[in-house]
């Protein structure tokens, strides 16, 4: 009865694929598969590679892999490619003007706490939504970056000067291998777009004094965040967090 138990015991066993019996009857332990496991780790690491791009409101954006986890978008505001250089913008201004200038402009002329009392920014010192371009062209989640994502940038990324399309430009490569291209853009003054080596994007950082804003200036060789005229049209490339 006992030897009819074992018999039925391993037969069972070996059906659900718990143990093995050899030619001399020596029981074992079937063989591990690590393919279904190796395939899952694909899987996730496809996964989480996918999840560093995509696209919101139709605008293309990249993980960096920032400490702070803004992703930054692949083209400026107003462009169509990444190398475009899209639109120019006075600071806080939502609109493209005919004419670049002091008078033209409806931040230049006035301090932190009256544009703080007209909404244009917040308590934080950067631009408001509704004087954001960034978020009134592209919607939320997107914005005008601040001085500190632009601080972010240059701290974790490396920036190497290239050209994309026969157009120049920094393109930089965040922590995890990924990267974006900042091409030069110059910058508008009056009425003419001005490419005498300087290139500029705003941020949404108010400088001290009437007059100044922060933005990311750069030339080959050269980065910089630097304060300028805010009546100035510059160039956006939006973030998103």
């Amino acid at each position: 009865m006992k030897q009819n138990k074992m018999i039925w015991l391993i037969s069972w066993f070996c059906l659900f694929g718990v143990i093995q019996v050899d030619a001399q009857g020596v029981i074992s332990s079937p063989p591990k598969n690590n393919k279904p496991q190796k395939q899952s780790q694909q899987i996730q690491q496809k996964s989480t590679s996918s999840n560093q791009n995509g696209m919101l409101n139709g605008h293309e954006y990249v993980d960096l892999g920032l400490p702070s986890g803004t992703r930054w978008a692949t083209c400026n505001v107003g462009a169509s490619s990444p190398q475009d250089n899209g639109n120019y913008y006075a600071w806080g201004d939502i609109t493209v003007k005919e004419m670049y200038e002091v008078k033209s402009s409806h931040t230049s002329g006035e301090d932190k706490n009256q544009l703080f009392a007209k909404g244009i920014i917040n308590i934080a010192d950067n631009l408001h939504s509704t004087s954001d371009v960034a978020y009134v062209q592209w919607k939320y989640p997107w914005r005008t970056p601040t001085k500190a994502d632009f601080a972010e940038l240059l701290k974790y990324c490396t920036w190497t000067w290239d050209k994309k399309m026969d157009k120049d430009g920094y393109k930089i490569t965040g922590p995890n291998g990924l990267s974006i291209f900042l091409p030069a853009t110059g910058y508008t003054d009056g009425t003419k777009v001005i490419m005498n080596g300087i290139n500029g994007y705003w941020s949404s950082t108010i400088s001290e004094g009437r007059l100044k804003a922060f933005g990311l200036d750069f030339k080959n060789g050269e980065k910089y965040i630097y304060d300028n005229y805010r009546y100035i049209g510059r160039s956006v490339r939006p973030v998103t967090n």
